[in-house]
């Protein structure tokens, strides 16, 4: 399962679709804190993070280095609508 996570609801909904539609299970979140207590319930269960840099509470590196001290190794893709 793909956990997906990006406070831009519209966003959320698209890649949850396409991504679907590409046969991958997904499950989302707009808000970090609740996706990685969904991480924390069950890390084993899911099998690559994708998440936006810029979140409101923690932000995207945050978010996956917590994640990865669950689960080392865990493939992930942080993405951002910002020109870095």
């Amino acid at each position: 399962m793909l956990l997906i996570v990006d406070d831009e609801p519209k966003l959320l909904e698209l890649l949850s679709r396409y991504l679907g539609r590409l046969g991958y299970e997904v499950k989302t979140s707009g808000d970090a804190e609740d996706a990685l207590a969904l991480f924390q319930a069950a890390p084993d269960r899911f099998s690559m993070a994708i998440t936006d840099l810029s979140l409101p509470s923690l932000n995207g590196e945050e978010l996956i280095d917590r994640m990865r001290q669950l689960r080392p190794g865990l493939p992930a893709v942080i993405t951002s609508g910002y020109p870095y």
